[in-house]
C-alpha cells in the first residue's frame, strides 16, 4: 500500500511538472510569435525606408544630371559663339592683310613707273647731241651732271627710306596680328580647360578640333609671314655719263 501511495504521489508530481512545462512552452511560443511579428514589421519598415531613400537618390541624380547637362549646353553655346566671333575676326584680319599687301604692290608699281619715267628722261638727256646746244659750255654740262648725280643719290635715299618704312609697318602689323591671334587662342584654350574640368570630355575634343581648324592656317601664315616685295627700281650708277 505505501508503494502505491508513493507511486501516485510521484505520478501527481510528474503531471504537475509536465503541466508547468507545457505552460512555459505556451508562453515561449506566444513570445516567439510576437517577436516574429515585430521582426516582420521592422523588416517592412526598413524595406520601405530603403525604397524611399533609393527613390530620393535617383531623383537627386536625375536633377543633377539635368542641371549638369544644362550648364554644359550653355557652356558649349558660349564657346561656339566665341569661336564664331574669333573666326570672323580672323577673316577680317586676313582681309586687312590682303588689302595692305595690295596697297604695297600698287605703291611699288607706281614708284617703279615713276622711277622708269625718270630714268627714261635721263637717258633722253644723255642721247641729245651737243651740237644742238651750241650755247651750253663745259661748266654748265658739269653742273648738270652733278645735279643729276645728286638727284640719283636722293632718289636712292628715298627708295631706301620707303623700303625701311614699308618693312617697319609690315613688321608692326604682323606682330600685332600674332599677338591678337595668340591671345584669342589662349582664351579659347582656357575656356576649353574650364569645360573639361566640368566633365565634358567630348565637348573639349570637338572644341580642340575647331580651334586647330580655325587657327591652323592663320597661325602658319603669321609665323612664316608673306614674302615682302622689293620696292622701287634700282638706278644703274655705272651707266656712262655725258662729259663733253
Amino acid at each position: 500500500m505505501p508503494l502505491v501511495v508513493g507511486a501516485l504521489e510521484s505520478l501527481e508530481s510528474s503531471l504537475a511538472s509536465q503541466s508547468n512545462f507545457q505552460a512555459e512552452l505556451g508562453l515561449l511560443r506566444a513570445e516567439s510569435a510576437s517577436q516574429l511579428e515585430r521582426e516582420i514589421r521592422a523588416r517592412r519598415q526598413v524595406e520601405a525606408l530603403l525604397a524611399a531613400a533609393e527613390e530620393a537618390a535617383s531623383e537627386e541624380r536625375e536633377a543633377w544630371r539635368r542641371t549638369s547637362a544644362s550648364k554644359l549646353q550653355s557652356t558649349k553655346e558660349r564657346l561656339t559663339a566665341r569661336i564664331n566671333y574669333a573666326d570672323r575676326d580672323n577673316e577680317s584680319l586676313l582681309r586687312q592683310l590682303c588689302q595692305a599687301e595690295e596697297s604695297i604692290v600698287k605703291f611699288q608699281t607706281q614708284l617703279s613707273s615713276e622711277t622708269a619715267t625718270a630714268d627714261s628722261s635721263a637717258q633722253t638727256d644723255d642721247t641729245v647731241e651737243c651740237g644742238n646746244h651750241p650755247a651750253v659750255t663745259q661748266v654748265e654740262v658739269t653742273r648738270l651732271l652733278m645735279e643729276r648725280n645728286a638727284y640719283k643719290e636722293r632718289l636712292i635715299e628715298l627708295q631706301e627710306a620707303v623700303k625701311k618704312a614699308d618693312c617697319m609697318r609690315a613688321a608692326a602689323r604682323l606682330d600685332q596680328m600674332r599677338r591678337r591671334a595668340m591671345m584669342k587662342m589662349l582664351r579659347l584654350r582656357s575656356a576649353a580647360g574650364d569645360a573639361s574640368a566640368s566633365g565634358d570630355a567630348g565637348n573639349k575634343r570637338s572644341l580642340s578640333l575647331k580651334v586647330a581648324a580655325g587657327f591652323g592656317g592663320l597661325w602658319s601664315s603669321l609665323t612664316t609671314g608673306p614674302a615682302q616685295p622689293v620696292l622701287g627700281t634700282p638706278v644703274d650708277l655705272n651707266r656712262p655719263m655725258l662729259l663733253d
